[in-house]
């Protein structure tokens, strides 16, 4: 059983090396999409406009809902990089602007909301804990500079419920969230796109318990199908 206590300047600093590496994700992802923007010519005037109207211009615009499911998982970082995390859930946003921004970052900002209901953390002083995620802020910009693909970048935060403490020892079974992510939905026809997304996340339960160690970082993967409403023909 770990007695590690973290202090909130501790947690303060993490969440910005965190943040900092997403920020590096992000431009990874967003770089080819400004080489392909500079390359770009315009449609000839004799074919119809929007037969150069990119799917993620067509599906992610004002007004648009996205809808999904997806499943996903991880390590921990550093000392926890023996625990392991297994989910699957449903992800829900809307897009609330116009499109804003010059060139290859020309994009716009929509806000969703996940529930994921398996959630499993493999622990190797517990084995298996069950809980249950509620994560109802995940603020996204998404970037249209490609013809089938749409890069994104977003920041996070949820509650995580478990059957044990976690991590094992003197903790809490409430935990909150905060993470960043890099993602990209890559469609596959109009309105419909495979969502892929690379996470950094922290779990800390706030001294709702004794000690709390957290897990100050770990990576995920997920994977998902969505599907955007509105989408425009």
């Amino acid at each position: 059983m770990r007695a590690v206590v973290t202090s909130p300047a501790d947690e303060a600093i993490s969440m910005v090396n965190h943040l900092r590496r997403m920020l590096i994700f992000t431009l990874l992802l967003t770089a080819p999409a400004i080489a392909r923007a500079q390359s770009s010519s315009a449609a000839p005037a004799s074919q119809p406009a929007q037969d150069f109207l990119s799917l993620p211009s067509q599906a992610i615009h004002y007004g648009s809902w996205e809808l999904g499911g997806f499943v996903g998982g991880g390590l921990g970082d550093g000392h926890d990089s023996n625990t392991d995390f297994l989910f699957g859930g449903i992800r829900a946003g809307r897009v609330l602007t116009d499109d804003h921004g010059p060139g290859a970052l020309r994009g716009n900002f929509e806000m969703l909301g996940e529930i994921r209901p398996v959630y499993e953390v493999l622990t190797p002083a517990n084995g298996h804990v069950y809980g249950f995620h509620f994560m109802p802020i995940i603020l996204r910009w998404n970037f249209k500079g490609w013809k089938r693909m749409s890069p994104y970048g977003q920041l996070a935060g949820g509650i995580l419920f478990s059957t044990s403490r976690l991590p094992p020892g003197d903790t809490s079974s409430v935990n909150f969230t905060p993470q960043g992510a890099a993602g990209l939905n890559i469609f596959t026809k109009p309105g419909q796109a495979v969502a892929i997304e690379f996470v950094e996340f922290h779990h800390s339960n706030a001294n709702l318990g004794n000690k709390n160690p957290g897990y100050n970082a770990g990576f995920l993967f997920t994977i998902g199908y969505m599907w955007f409403h509105g989408w425009r023909k």
